[in-house]
């Protein structure tokens, strides 16, 4: 019953921390293109 409950949370955290890092990287990669289209829109601002 005991160790039943530890693998459920345990699984639980594990699917958890997943989630955060998926979030992080797409979180970085929106960021990034951003970078990008604000650099793209300098650029052709400037001329």
């Amino acid at each position: 019953m005991i160790s039943c409950f530890f693998a459920k949370v345990s699984s639980f955290e594990w699917f958890w921390n997943q989630e955060i890092k998926i979030k992080r990287f797409t979180f970085a990669e929106t960021s990034k293109k951003i970078n990008i289209l604000i650099l793209l829109l300098l650029c052709f601002s400037r001329k």
